[in-house]
């Protein structure tokens, strides 16, 4: 009973609950809340803590979207590598396209010459 009343005292000398933010008040547990209501560290602290809060909540889901990226841009990267593979290859079969053409065209040619 005595230690619940310690601590619930209100002679008892109490810290700013800003104190590590920089505040030097202290005084006893009666004259806290004043204090705190226009201690402008304590202010802040209540002005950023729902920042601090979305901040907590949007690096955890930047963590989670980096999570889903990173195998994403290892697929790109390996499209990226098939996709010269078959650029080389569409090259490699429009030159043999171009060889095929031109004996197409010599064959038609030789055979037109040898009708008449």
């Amino acid at each position: 009973m005595v230690a619940a009343h310690e601590h619930d005292c209100p002679q008892r000398p109490r810290a700013c609950s800003a104190a590590e933010a920089g505040c030097a008040w202290s005084g006893l547990l009666a004259d806290k809340a004043a204090h705190e209501a226009t201690c402008p560290f304590a202010v802040c602290q209540r002005m950023m803590a729902p920042l601090q809060s979305e901040l907590a909540e949007l690096r955890a889901e930047n963590e989670r979207v980096q999570a889903q990226v990173a195998p994403l841009r290892a697929q790109v990267a390996a499209q990226g590598a098939e996709n010269e593979r078959l650029q080389a290859q569409l090259a490699a079969q429009g030159a043999e396209n171009s060889q095929l053409q031109s004996r197409v065209a010599a064959l038609e040619a030789g055979e037109g010459g040898e009708e008449v």
